[in-house]
């Protein structure tokens, strides 16, 4: 059997050359992905309905390096409520509550959000009046009151301080709860004059709960009969809510 010739070495140092360069260059392992976040979210996870909202979800790695190359895949639990599209962008519908899931292979974060009625804390001119909760919360917001732009939001509360004074259906939580203010902010609530005694009207107050958790009278209270409205100055954001006068519960 007849054995190949050698190759000249110029043609072997070619061949040599050309090999080396069809050689696919060792490929990095891919990193797994070890936790999803998601940022960008209002601190208390409540935005006003007909907003939009810009979220950003991220997989990180092992070391919590961000993996810029992985997908992130968005879904609402309630698309009624409020929609994220694939780039995070939440469009808040109707009132209600969702959870927002971010996705990346096989973990996912999960944000609860809730989609409340409100208005801003306006930046230059007059005060900015609002009526919310169909009629239930009256607001006079003054230039300062806040920094321009910032959120109050409202709802017809779902827990509170228990008090026997506590007019049914009055009970309203104005948040972000807690959040100090630079200047007064008048609130009235609205109440129905056929579930109240002629004689206890003019006698209503409007509460609001105080940082320890108790109910206090509010400042300058005042009623307005014509229109069924009790009013009051708020400081802080809270729960407020009209109060029967203490002699109306007395036992005969």
């Amino acid at each position: 059997m007849s054995r190949p010739l050698p190759l000249p070495l110029p043609l072997a140092l070619l061949a040599l050359v050309l090999a080396s360069c069809t050689t696919d260059p060792p490929t990095e392992p891919l990193l797994p992905v070890m936790t999803v976040t998601i940022t960008g979210a209002p601190a208390d996870g409540v935005v006003l309905n007909g907003s939009t909202w810009q979220l950003i979800g991220s997989a990180l790695g092992p070391s919590g390096e961000p993996l810029s190359d992985r997908a992130i895949v968005w879904t609402s639990s309630e698309p009624g409520v409020a929609t994220v599209n694939d780039q995070g962008r939440v469009d808040a519908k109707s009132l209600g509550e969702t959870q927002l899931r971010a996705r990346s292979e096989d973990l996912s974060a999960v944000l609860a959000l809730s989609v409340r009625e409100g208005t801003t804390v306006p930046s230059v001119g007059n005060s900015r009046s609002a009526t919310l909760l169909n009629g239930l919360l009256q607001l006079t917001i003054p230039v300062g009151a806040a920094p321009g732009g910032t959120v109050i939001h409202a709802r017809s509360a779902l827990q509170w301080p228990a008090n026997a004074r506590v007019l049914s259906g009055t009970v309203v939580e104005i948040g972000p709860a807690g959040t100090e203010l630079a200047d007064q902010i008048t609130v009235r609530v609205r109440f129905v004059p056929t579930t109240i005694p002629t004689n206890e009207r003019d006698v209503l107050r409007l509460y609001g709960v105080d940082a320890a958790g108790a109910w206090v009278e509010l400042p300058n209270g005042n009623i307005d009969l014509n229109n069924s409205l009790v009013s009051a100055e708020i400081m802080r954001l809270t729960t407020v809510a009209i109060f029967r006068p203490a002699a109306a519960l007395a036992t005969p």
